[in-house]
């Protein structure tokens, strides 16, 4: 009953959260054959610092494979930012709270409060977990459709790292919303 109650308090933040994601994640992953198109016409400006233009050059030819390129523009940037997002989403209390007070109306359960918030966090951390690997896999999915390829166990490294740093923000968020 708990895991279930859990559940439909947060369902359509999860749901609308994955829908963003993966939206997000194939729209970077498709967009590849574009932007590998363009960095291959740039023309390497001559600068004065050989080191900065070395430098330059080694950027450039990393974000021209595949690999590079999602790690550079999703898994480096975007992904990291939006997955903490969402689990300060997921960790806070219900979005119909009035005033933001965080108040949870736990009094009605027959549970203990903390069973309460250990299977309403329990609950959020699982959906963060699905957040944090979908859209890492649609990178491997994605990839021969772009001529590419895209380790899957690379792709669950990516994932399970940023769900690593995104669980620390959930927990804050829980704990902050219950204190």
């Amino acid at each position: 009953m708990l895991w279930h109650k859990a559940w439909v308090d947060t369902r359509w933040r999860f749901l609308l959260a994955l829908a963003l994601l993966l939206v997000l994640a194939c729209g970077t992953s498709l967009s590849f054959p574009k932007v590998r198109d363009f960095l291959a016409s740039i023309e390497l400006p001559v600068v004065p610092d050989e080191e900065a233009a070395a430098a330059f050059r080694e950027s450039l030819e990393f974000t021209r494979t595949f690999r590079g390129y999602s790690w550079s523009n999703w898994f480096a940037q975007s992904f990291p930012v939006l997955l903490t997002l969402m689990a300060a989403l997921l960790g806070s209390g219900s979005a119909l709270v009035k005033g933001g007070s965080g108040a949870l109306f736990s009094l009605a359960l027959p549970v203990s409060r903390g069973r309460w918030i250990g299977t309403r966090a329990g609950t959020a951390l699982a959906e963060l977990l699905v957040l944090a690997l979908a859209p890492s896999l649609a990178f491997a999915a994605l990839a021969p459709v772009v001529g590419e390829q895209f380790a899957v166990i690379e792709a669950l490294a990516y994932g399970l790292s940023a769900f690593v740093g995104a669980s620390l923000f959930l927990g804050l968020a829980v704990f902050l919303s219950t204190v």
